[in-house]
Parts: structure tokens; sequence; C-alpha cells
């Protein structure tokens, strides 16, 4: 039996940016402005994260969301935070794992938190599995 490789899907990459700025305006915070670099940090994650079975904020490679967002060229930032998602059969990724992070009190804090000005999202999936990450930053 053949594995199914990941995809990365830009309509839903979109429509989480879109959610968590709903969320977000709905705080009392200004959204967050697409980041390309911190984008390529969230690739990273969520296909590690389906490839390896990681649950977790640091990486199959013991890497951190530091040095993840370093390595995609995001440095000199002040500030950084990373919310990601798991889910095995769940159609509307971006609508649930917003509100499955708005109803973790670590995750919610990222999302909120006004200070942070730029952001990069990925949800990547598998078959019935997928995974979302955000990456938030300010410089």
């Amino acid at each position: 039996m053949l594995a199914t490789p990941a995809h990365a899907d830009g309509a839903d990459d979109g429509a989480l940016l879109n959610e968590i700025n709903a969320a977000r305006a709905a705080n009392g915070c200004g959204p967050v402005a697409a980041n390309p670099q911190l984008s390529a940090a969230a690739a990273r994650q969520a296909n590690d994260m389906l490839a390896n079975n990681v649950r977790s904020h640091t990486g199959s490679d013991g890497s951190s969301v530091g040095q993840r967002i370093t390595a995609a060229g995001y440095t000199q930032f002040s500030n950084a935070g990373e919310i990601i998602f798991w889910s095995t059969g769940v159609a509307a990724v971006p609508a649930e794992a917003v509100n499955w992070w708005m109803n973790s009190p670590g995750h919610r804090a990222i999302i909120t938190d006004c200070g942070m000005t730029e952001a990069g999202v990925a949800v990547v999936r598998n078959g019935a599995r997928a995974a979302a990450v955000g990456e938030f930053g300010s410089r």
C-alpha cells in the first residue's frame, strides 16, 4: 500500500488567516500581516507533524519555534509564538482549529496578543489527517 503524500491547501491557508484575524478583531486587536518567512516555518512544522506524527511544538528533529522561524529567515524578532492543531476527519480545518485555539488559554494568548504584527500559517492534509500551524511574530 502506498502512502498518500501530504499536501498544502492554499485555500485553507487563506481561510485560516482570515479566521485568526476575525478572532483578533473580536478581541480588540488589529489584523496580523501575512509574512512569507513565517509561512515557510509554519509549513515546515505542519509537514513534520503529519510525516512524523508530531503533536508538539518541538519538531521531530528537536527544533524549537525560534529555531524554525530563524531558519526560515525571520530574524531579529522581539516576540514570537506558535499555535498548532492536529485533526482526523475534520473537513473545516480553519474554523475548527481557531475554535480549538480560542478555547486553549496558551494558544488564545498568542492569537489575542495585540503586539503580534505578523503571521504565517499552513494547513497540510494527508487523507483524513490534517495539521494546521500558525507562526506569529513582531519585530
